[in-house]
Formats: structure tokens, sequence, C-alpha cells
């Protein structure tokens, strides 16, 4: 996995994530440390996320919640690209600090960003 970190502010965070693993390696846990928001540009991915499963494809959107634990998988295609939006706690604050949003996991791609 490459981070390409695009843009550094005290209340967001933007940065590119190109992974190249293959069907069969193995996924490992994770764990959100901020709320994020990640946007798939290419390519596909599984993700397990408060006990559920999500495949994400290009459109589609990851979302996390501070601590919470996730793995991704890759068990159909090598390689994808995520646009990844990192915000602080102060920024959730001013935008409506509500949980339930943040927890989804995962929303389907839209046509119109497809």
């Amino acid at each position: 996995m490459t981070a390409t970190t695009l843009l550094q502010r005290s209340s967001i965070c933007v940065s590119e994530f190109r992974c190249s693993a293959r069907a069969g390696d193995r996924p490992f846990a994770e764990r959100y440390a901020s709320h994020s928001i990640s946007y798939v540009r290419k390519g596909s991915f599984g993700c397990r996320c408060r006990g559920g499963f999500f495949e994400l494809v290009a459109g589609s959107i990851l979302v996390g919640y501070p601590g919470d634990e996730f793995a991704c998988t890759h068990d159909h295609v090598c390689g994808d690209e995520c646009l990844s939006f990192f915000l602080s706690e102060e920024l959730v604050d001013a935008i409506g600090d509500r949980a339930e949003p943040w927890r989804i996991g995962a929303a389907p791609p839209l046509p119109e960003l497809m």
C-alpha cells in the first residue's frame, strides 16, 4: 500500500491510497484513527466492519468512525485506488456530530460518481 498526502491542514487531511494486494493475501485488522470518508476511484475490495461485509467498487464510499476496527479483503481484483478525507473532531463537531451517519460502514456507488 502506498499513501500520498495531497493536503494537510489542522481540520482535514486528504490522501491517495494505492493498494496492490492480491487475491489470497491475508486480511489484517486495522483501526480508524479519525472520522474518514474514502472514495473508491479504481478497482474493488471487500471490507469487514461493525459486523457487516461491504463489497466496494469504483464510485463506492467507505466511511470510518474513530476506533472502529476493519479489515479489507481482495478476493476479486488486484489493486485499488482510494481518495481519502480524514476529518478532525472539531470539523466533525462543526458539521454536526451525529454518530449514525459515520457508522454506516460504506455506501454504494451512485451512477454520477462512477
